[in-house]
């Protein structure tokens, strides 16, 4: 039995038109610059261009990785 119009099956399909979309993936050509995961400064403001690393993120300085302030 094919779907009828209204058939909520038919709302599940995707339309052949459409591209699709691959959730979490970012197109590789897109370059995304780094940003404290504190204060969001850049990366090319901060006084080390490596940062200070804590607990899997990346922060412009030791203030912001600990939460004492930006020292920037």
């Amino acid at each position: 039995m094919s779907p009828t119009p209204g058939n909520p099956a038919n709302e599940t399909q995707a339309n052949p038109m459409e591209p699709m979309r691959s959730a979490g993936r970012q197109d590789p050509n897109t370059v995304t610059e780094q940003t404290c995961a504190n204060c969001g400064m850049k990366q090319d403001e901060w006084r080390t261009p490596q940062g200070y690393k804590q607990d899997g993120e990346t922060f412009c300085c030791e203030g912001c990785a600990t939460g004492t302030g930006c020292t920037c």
